[in-house]
């Protein structure tokens, strides 16, 4: 997730196991430790834009890699709580911060190496939006009244406030599951995958993706406690056919590599841009949650197949998506 719910979330464990003295030193000591496995941002390359995602999520939020993380995160707090805090407190309240991060993260759609070293498994739950201020600023208050008034009673709340949330994001994602296998049903579709997933900042609205044997059925589902469902109906995008698309690439070349590397990081959920051409999108991700047009993808340069490919982004968002998109969460 984001930053501030990263650190928040930290925050919250590590002071739910503090003494009123050292609530303050767990709050910060835990913020900053569930920090610390996103620096993996920093592995990057000026001419290979991949690279990046490939090692987002990767190592650094393995379970295994949590004693390392809370040992750096340890090490780091020694530059302020020297003298307060022995190094089995810190050692415990970094450790505590560290480890929600990996979870957390699963619970989104991007895909996280839980189990690294010993499976390439791309952990992704479906059960929050990437950004959620709902889930971000109940947390962050609570926090903060904690690290005001020293009570870890607050922290505790915020910890049973946030599992409670992700729960119903698990069951809001079955609802909307459950009415795409119906679109599926009326539709009269061979579907290979289902795929649900919630929108921007939000557990209301669910882009959902069906796979059949050629193509992608997009459409955006409306479920809330208390009111009718509502499908927002997408549209059709032709899958990416790796024996025909590409047929005339060297199965050496860096750009058919790099097609497979991204391939893997989308799990395989590849269309072409319904408008931008040789360009491949995953359509994992949309600005509106039924819209064909995907966030970001790839160019194929097929003249310059020892090149790398080249990320584009196509993040157009104004106040009309904006509207739209509140009008489909809680209009009629």
């Amino acid at each position: 997730m984001d930053p501030i719910s990263q650190g928040v979330v930290g925050a919250t464990l590590s002071a739910s196991f503090s003494s009123k003295d050292n609530t303050r030193s767990a709050v910060l000591i835990g913020f900053i430790s569930a920090l610390l496995a996103d620096l993996d941002v920093l592995i990057r390359s000026s001419t290979d834009p991949i690279l990046v995602l490939e090692y987002h999520r990767h190592f650094s939020h393995s379970l295994v890699f949590v004693p390392v993380g809370a040992f750096l995160g340890a090490s780091l707090s020694l530059l302020y709580w020297r003298q307060t805090l022995s190094f089995s407190q810190r050692l415990k309240f970094a450790g505590l911060g560290y480890l929600t991060a990996a979870p957390l993260d699963a619970c989104t759609s991007y895909g996280t190496h839980l189990l690294w070293p010993f499976s390439e498994y791309r952990s992704a739950w479906h059960v929050i939006s990437i950004v959620d201020p709902v889930f971000t600023l109940s947390l962050l208050v609570l926090v903060l009244g904690c690290y005001t008034f020293r009570k870890s009673l607050l922290a505790k709340t915020a910890l049973v406030f946030g599992l409670a949330y992700l729960c119903f994001g698990a069951y809001q994602r079955d609802q909307a599951l459950a009415i795409s296998m119906k679109l599926a049903s009326e539709r009269e579709l061979e579907v290979l995958r289902y795929s649900t997933k919630p929108s921007l900042g939000n557990l209301f609205l669910w882009r959902s993706t069906l796979e059949t044997k050629t193509n992608y059925w997009i459409d955006a589902i409306r479920v809330i406690p208390g009111r009718n469902s509502r499908v927002f109906k997408g549209g059709v995008l032709p899958k990416v056919n790796a024996e025909t698309d590409f047929l005339n690439l060297d199965p050496n070349s860096t750009l058919k590599k790099d097609i497979e590397r991204v391939a893997f990081f989308s799990d395989n959920y590849l269309a072409w841009h319904p408008s931008v051409p040789e360009t491949l999108g995953d359509i994992r991700y949309a600005m509106l949650p039924n819209s064909l047009e995907p966030l970001w993808g790839i160019e194929l340069e097929r003249e310059n197949p020892s090149k790398h490919v080249k990320m584009t982004h196509f993040r157009t968002s104004g106040s009309e998506k904006f509207k739209t998109l509140i009008d489909m969460i809680f209009g009629d």
